[in-house]
């Protein structure tokens, strides 16, 4: 079944504890899911859509996502660890590179 990226930050709000939007605004999490599309293309370049001239388009929330459903969870951790990149704490940053190593590693495994 195809997902958007509505599905993934959706995912990345229930983790994050902010379903409401009161932490991280629409327009941001958009932004965080398709620079996560981007991550996972340049850990996986066989799974490159789009054209070398245009490059890879952007996505809204409604546009499926090019990609097996078994990557709809890489791109959550990878959003949820933008969101708390962006928090100053120090407990925060460790928060963030957990999560990132997360969706390194399945990237990896996929």
């Amino acid at each position: 079944m195809a997902f958007t990226l509505g599905n993934v930050i959706a995912d990345a709000r229930v983790d994050l504890n902010d379903r409401n939007a009161v932490r991280w605004s629409a327009a941001d999490m958009l932004i965080n899911a398709n620079t996560a599309l981007q991550e996972v293309v340049g850990l996986r370049p066989d799974l490159i859509f789009g054209s070398i001239a245009t490059g890879q388009p952007a996505l809204t929330e409604t546009d499926p996502v090019p990609l097996p459903d078994r990557y709809r969870q890489a791109l959550s951790l990878n959003v949820q660890s933008q969101c708390y990149r962006l928090n100053t704490d120090r407990g925060s940053y460790d928060k963030a590179n957990d999560l990132y190593a997360g969706f390194i590693n399945l990237v990896s495994s996929l």
